[in-house]
């Protein structure tokens, strides 16, 4: 497959710009933001300097709702590599344990995040997700309502 660089002659600052962009936009492209972020990962990962982190975030974010699990992996390895121990890099595990649909183990993951940090409000929404997604709406609820009263 030709790269996207070559596909559209584009310089790598104009794709780390882009995914910039798709960032501030809250875009959910996720095909084209993994395989714009996906070159720039392994073409250019030692250019970007500090953005290589958020782009690692943006792209398992996009990976794993594109399907390609692989590439999520790789991402949240790195980000552990150089995260270990953090709140949002566990929060990024939970959301790739729900994309694989183990999510009592995402459910478990989210309670030690909030058991650590009762105030960790992406690990509390991310809950009511699941209980929402799951059907489970009187649990959803209760989660919300707890989640309200902090």
């Amino acid at each position: 497959m030709a790269k996207v660089s070559e596909l559209y002659d584009v310089t790598w600052e104009e794709m780390r710009d882009k995914m910039r962009k798709w960032r501030e936009e809250n875009s959910r492209n996720s095909e084209q933001i993994v395989e714009v972020g996906e070159e720039l990962i392994n073409e250019y990962a030692s250019k970007l300097g500090d953005d290589i982190w958020i782009i690692y975030e943006q792209v398992m974010i996009a990976a794993l709702d594109y399907g390609r699990d692989d590439l999520a992996l790789f991402c949240l390895q790195e980000l552990r590599r150089q995260f270990p121990g953090s709140h949002r890099v566990k929060r990024l595990t939970g959301m790739r344990f729900e994309a694989m649909e183990r999510y009592d183990d995402a459910i478990q993951l989210y309670d030690r995040i909030l058991h650590e940090d009762p105030t960790n409000t992406a690990a509390r929404k991310r809950k009511i997700a699941i209980r929402k997604a799951q059907g489970k709406n009187v649990e959803a609820i209760r989660e919300l309502n707890e989640y309200l009263e902090q």
